[in-house]
Order: structure tokens, then sequence, then C-alpha cells
């Protein structure tokens, strides 16, 4: 049984709401991208970072509630089990460090394009920076998806395997 973790609720429903987010935004720059394509229409960035900044907070604000509708029936102890396996998951850890990267550079990234394109005034910065975030973090998944190493891990010996031998 995993240890004691404080605010593992917290903990679980950030994660999740996260998740939903990575997942939502991946998805909204996608269709986007691929509408874009199909339409034969010029790549507008901003159309991209719409669409991925929309389904990314859709996305996280339904993933946030399907995890509280969980909880309720979840025993105290799984919620701590899973909290603690959230927190020691290398996986999980990378990923979420590559898309805070990626998101950071990509909200002083892009309302900067955009102010320099004057396709935007200063009151536009909150926003496209709220965009830039969502589409960093799209790009952020991708990254760390071509970047590891797809080879599986080793598989551990078993005691009963150990055993027999």
């Amino acid at each position: 049984m995993a240890e004691e973790v404080p605010n593992a609720k917290e903990i679980l429903v950030t994660h999740v709401a996260y998740k939903g987010f990575q997942a939502g935004a991946l998805v909204g720059a996608g269709v986007s991208l691929l509408a874009q394509i199909l339409r034969f229409r010029s790549f507008s960035l901003q159309r991209l970072s719409r669409a991925s900044f929309i389904t990314g907070v859709t996305s996280s604000v339904l993933s946030t509630a399907g995890v509280f509708y969980m909880m309720q029936t979840m025993p105290e102890e799984g919620v701590t089990d899973r909290a603690f396996r959230l927190q020691h998951n290398q996986g999980q850890l990378a990923v979420d460090k590559m898309c805070f990267q990626t998101g950071a550079m990509a909200a002083l990234a892009n309302p900067l394009y955009e102010l320099i394109m004057r396709r935007i005034g200063i009151l536009g910065v909150p926003t496209s920076a709220l965009r830039g975030i969502s589409l960093g973090v799209a790009v952020g998944v991708v990254a760390h998806v071509a970047s590891s190493n797809f080879n599986p891990p080793p598989k551990l010996e078993s005691a009963e395997a150990s055993k027999k031998e």
C-alpha cells in the first residue's frame, strides 16, 4: 500500500484537469490544422491557437467534472494510492515538465508575434498569451512523444520465475 499523501484529492483533481487540458489542446490543434489543410485556407496561427484553447479548456472542465463524479464512489485509499503513483511516475512528470516549458515559451512568443504582425492591440495580449499557452502545451505533448525512447522498459523477473531456475 502507498504511504500517506497529503492533499491526495487535490493532487488527483489537478492531474486530471491538466491532462484534460493537454489532450484537448492537442486534439483542437490537430483538428484545426487538418481543417485548414482540407479547406485549402492559408495557415492561420490565430485559428490554430483559438481552437487549441477552446478544446483544451472544455476538455479540462469535463474531465474535472468526471473525476469529481468518480471520486464519490472511490475509496479514500484508492485516491491516496493514485496520488502517490502520480507523484512518482517519471513519464508523467517528464511530459508535464515539457508541456510547462513549451507553454511558458509560447505564452511569451504568441503575443509578441501577434503584436509585431499587428493582429492585436496591447489589450489583446492576455488572451493571446492564454491561446499561446494552449498551443505550447500541445507542442509539448508532441515534442515529448517525439523525444521519448520507444523501447519498452525491461521486464522485471518475478520471484516465482527465479525460483523455477
